[in-house]
């Protein structure tokens, strides 16, 4: 009996240790080896068509093997200090968490949620006001909906530097503000293609010597571009650092304009770029006909084109002398920065 028994066990156990692809360590539970000759198992296969453990360096690997696409995720726990981190060799880009609804991070931390219907709520676990903020993927079409379930009725920064979208192209194409919106009409043939969206714009550029590179005694800068539609209702030139020649051109005879077009004069009069920091636009007399309060075409300012794009062009002039000599400044200093004031219709 005992030699049946003996032989059962070695039938059992030397095929395991075979399919194991084993080494010289050995297996250890509880700190005990329990593997004779001291060996241990890297790879475990669980059934033949289920799931492989191996573990390597302080890793360990979960390897499909069924009949579908057999991925594998590793978890690895040595690589960086206080961290597990999860990776996967087989290409793996999205992880489905079957039945999951609700995440805690920490007993004191947040709760992450969501409804099974294309919801996700942050809410609060802390010692605090616990508020909760749930972001609507689902419901309404080509739209991202906001919400909250604890009475939320402000979202604050804490930084009053950070700004909603970014210079450039990188920022939002409308908003929408409730307090100053009107009651929209409605009735039969009537479209409402905006409800009150915020138009006003306030625009600033600087500009420096260093853009003067024309040669002649004029150089043109387009320091904006209006889209169709934009009315420009006011400019301010702030001559931070007077303009100074450097060579060939003349200090005292630099000035300055800006209109609609390059050596327009139809938002700022010429003024002077030379003789000391000032700013100009901040009375009548400075301002051109399509800006001047005497002679502007209407209250909102002056429209730049309905159906197409408009400059707003500003030409450094000297009297005396080229601003350039063969596409170099002949300026040494000078700085002057622009505030453009626009409301464009929708």
């Amino acid at each position: 009996m005992r030699r049946w028994l003996s032989l059962a066990l070695v039938w059992l156990l030397v095929p395991l240790a075979a399919a194991a692809q084993t080494s010289t360590a050995g297996v250890r539970i509880n700190g005990v080896t329990t593997w004779p000759s001291a060996r241990v198992l890297n790879n475990f296969d669980l059934a033949l068509t289920g799931v492989r453990l191996t573990g390597s360096n302080g890793s360990l690997t979960v390897l499909g093997r069924g009949d579908g696409q057999d991925e594998d995720l590793t978890l690895d726990f040595n690589a960086t200090a206080n961290t597990i981190g999860f990776s996967s060799s087989t290409g793996v880009t999205t992880w489905t968490w079957t039945g999951l609804t609700t995440i805690d991070f920490g007993s004191n931390g947040v709760r992450l949620s969501q409804d099974a219907d294309g919801a996700i709520t942050f809410a609060g676990l802390g010692n605090g006001s616990d508020e909760d903020l749930t972001i609507n993927l689902d419901d309404t079409a080509n739209t991202i909906v906001l919400s909250s379930s604890t009475g939320v009725t402000a979202i604050g920064l804490t930084d009053n530097t950070i700004d909603f979208g970014a210079t450039g192209a990188v920022r939002p194409r409308a908003l929408f503000l409730a307090q100053p919106s009107v009651t929209v009409g409605s009735g039969t043939g009537v479209t409402v293609d905006d409800t009150g969206s915020v138009r006003d714009v306030v625009y600033k550029v600087t500009v420096t010597f260093s853009n003067v590179t024309t040669n002649g005694t004029t150089h043109d800068l387009t320091l904006a571009t209006l889209p169709a539609k934009t009315f420009i209702q006011h400019i301010l030139a702030d001559v931070t650092t007077p303009y100074v020649c450097a060579d060939t051109c003349t200090t005292a005879t630099l000035s300055g304009t800006v209109g609609s077009a390059a050596g327009g004069t139809g938002y700022l009069l010429s003024f002077d770029l030379d003789a000391a920091a000032a700013q100009f636009g901040d009375a009548a007399a400075e301002l051109g006909s399509s800006l001047n309060p005497s002679t502007m075409p209407t209250s909102l300012g002056a429209l730049g084109a309905w159906a197409s794009t408009i400059p707003v062009s500003f030409r450094i002039t000297s009297a005396v002398g080229d601003l350039a000599t063969l596409g170099v400044t002949n300026l040494n200093a000078g700085a002057i920065t622009f505030y453009i004031t626009t409301i464009k219709m929708p």
